[in-house]
């Protein structure tokens, strides 16, 4: 369940659009030559998903909340194939997608640590779908910075980073 973050649309409309190929066989975009796939996050408060790369295709979703992390899975001209936390898979313009990195808390209540592990203190205690940034990533852990927090969070628990992922 995407926190009440976006709105489905059941439009079925038929397109005059050309289906695109989805499948990516070199592991990097066409368009950008960046790693596919890859997480991003929406810039704006109000982005539509749509079924296919135009404005001419049905919208599916419409996200609500900027900051949002989506995982890039395929480039076609100016726009991306992006799938959400729960799977869905559309079109947006390039345009509305930031390159920088967000992380979204999943269902259920979170402490966060001052360090990574269970051992450490707790920094806050969080619910599910709080946007953070992640600062760094180990092999099960990340640092995330929020505005009402900095601590560290199992990758477990996060949507926007990859299980084997680590950066500093």
């Amino acid at each position: 369940m995407l926190f009440g973050f976006c709105t489905a649309f059941a439009q079925d409309k038929p397109s005059i659009i050309p289906p695109v190929q989805t499948e990516n066989i070199t592991n990097t975009g066409r368009m950008t030559g960046l790693p596919l796939p890859r997480f991003v996050s929406l810039k704006g408060g109000e982005t539509n998903m749509r079924r296919g790369p135009s404005k001419t295709h049905a919208v599916i979703w419409t996200y609500k909340k900027a900051g949002l992390p989506v995982e890039i899975i395929n480039e076609y001209d100016n726009w991306r194939k992006v799938r959400d936390m729960d799977g869905s898979e559309g079109w947006i313009h390039q345009m509305v997608i930031s390159g920088r990195r967000t992380v979204v808390t999943l269902d259920g209540t979170h402490i966060v640590r001052s360090g990574a592990g269970e051992d450490f203190s707790a920094v806050a205690k969080i619910s599910g779908g709080v946007i953070a940034k992640p600062e760094k990533c180990k092999k099960n852990w990340c640092l995330l910075e929020h505005s009402q927090f900095e601590g560290w969070l199992p990758k477990s628990v996060l949507y926007g980073v990859y299980d084997d992922e680590t950066f500093d």
